[in-house]
């Protein structure tokens, strides 16, 4: 049987603490961002985030959009908040909300008990179809037989 396997290979984490860098020019700001899988609190991951003074940086809006933040720059609302994240969160669709990661995960689980359901009805036709195959060429082999010892 197949192994099942997720789309979306997200894993929850919890930020436990945001540093802001303003000495980068040109008015754009470092934000650091400690957080730890909650499976393993033990385990500091350190996301950097550089955007402007609006905190316009599509990556910076996709992390505080998954931990339900509307303000950006509101670094005071992040500490304790939970999110999901895949790939290291490389890109800015690495980030998604707790919810949305579970319905992902709902939805493949779905989509893979259907496949598996369908693979597993497929198998018995074709099994089927093999035994009536079988049964006719046994039946065509004795017929056969039976009329070769009449004839001889």
């Amino acid at each position: 049987m197949r192994k099942f396997t997720p789309t979306f290979n997200f894993a929850a984490y919890r930020v436990r603490s945001v540093d802001v860098d303003t000495s980068n020019p040109d008015e754009f700001f470092t934000f650091l961002v400690r957080a730890t899988p909650i499976r393993d609190p033990q385990n500091e991951v350190i996301l950097q985030f550089t955007t402007d003074l609006g905190g316009k940086g599509q990556r910076f809006q996709s992390l505080a959009s998954a931990l339900g933040i509307h303000l950006a720059l509101d670094v005071n609302e992040y500490p304790g908040r939970v999110f999901t994240m895949k790939n290291g969160g490389e890109k800015h669709d690495d980030f998604a909300s707790l919810e949305y990661a579970s319905a992902c995960l709902q939805a493949d689980r779905q989509a893979f008990h259907a496949a598996s359901a369908y693979a597993a009805q497929c198998a018995d036709e074709e099994e089927a179809e093999l035994a009536m195959a079988s049964f006719a060429e046994a039946g065509i082999e004795s017929v056969a037989r039976r009329v070769a010892r009449r004839a001889g």
